[in-house]
């Protein structure tokens, strides 16, 4: 599940997911998600797109956001991917379209991209191989001693002015791949 938002205290486009170890279990939750596995359609759209920030993107799941789309459907529908996809209204500070706000064209772009980065991500769930190596390579990402799939940066699942993102990663560790 998608839920695309605008956002007004961030640059760049980011998205929240839900990280294995918040999954509640119980005799209908049925088998919890592996862990990383969340992060795998969002690592995918950094390669796609330059203004999308998997740095900035955040895998938390904090009490005041247990009624949002996402975790609802996630935790009560079962939903295993399921992401509110954050678009800055500030525009961007990375990428070709650093300095200035997006246009349409730019928006436009972007949900092309991501529709590339879902068709990736699909090929790659039904490639256990091929998904195996991107968790790996996201697992390397993490910051050392750090619960793997809480968080991609250690920050908070809010919205607030207090997130600190690196303008220069991207979080990906990788050149944009086209």
């Amino acid at each position: 599940m998608l839920d695309l938002h605008g956002h007004s205290n961030r640059n760049n486009i980011f998205i929240y997911g839900c990280a294995a170890k918040f999954w509640r279990g119980g005799p209908d939750a049925g088998d919890p998600p592996e862990p990383l596995h969340e992060q795998v359609l969002p690592f995918l759209l950094a390669q796609q797109h330059d203004a999308f920030s998997f740095g900035g993107s955040h895998f938390r799941v904090q009490r005041c956001k247990e009624s949002s789309g996402r975790v609802v459907a996630w935790r009560e529908c079962k939903v295993p991917f399921s992401y509110t996809v954050e678009g800055s209204l500030a525009g961007t500070d990375i990428g070709g379209r650093a300095g200035r706000h997006f246009a349409p064209r730019d928006l436009e772009a972007f949900g092309a991209d991501l529709c590339r980065a879902l068709l990736a991500f699909l090929r790659a769930r039904a490639d256990p191989a091929r998904h195996a190596a991107l968790v790996t390579e996201i697992q390397a990402l993490q910051p050392e001693g750090e619960d793997a799939g809480a968080e991609s940066n250690g920050s908070n699942d809010s919205s607030s002015d207090d997130d600190v993102v690196d303008p220069s990663d991207r979080g990906d560790g990788r050149a944009r791949r086209r």
